[in-house]
């Protein structure tokens, strides 16, 4: 997951009503990279793009998830995904 520095520029960008962007490249078991882009509109509206097409074990495709409205930071592991 991203680090401590790039969760704290998101949330001030949240607690200030800017837009921000933060992309992530996490590795599968086997090395493969899972890159996730998140997006916070000026509203709070945090939504992910995750991009799983180099996944060869996987799905390798595209996925867009959202969070909705947020008034605080969730936890961007979870956010957005079937429980």
């Amino acid at each position: 997951m991203a680090a401590a520095a790039e969760l704290a520029c998101l949330d001030r960008a949240l607690e200030e009503s800017r837009r921000a962007a933060l992309t992530v490249t996490t590795p599968t078991a086997e090395g493969d990279p899972i890159v996730t882009s998140w997006q916070l509109t000026y509203d709070g509206t945090l939504t992910a793009d995750i991009d799983s097409s180099k996944d060869r074990f996987g799905s390798e495709e595209h996925s867009h998830v959202s969070c909705g409205t947020v008034t605080e930071l969730p936890d961007l592991t979870t956010c957005g995904r079937q429980q």
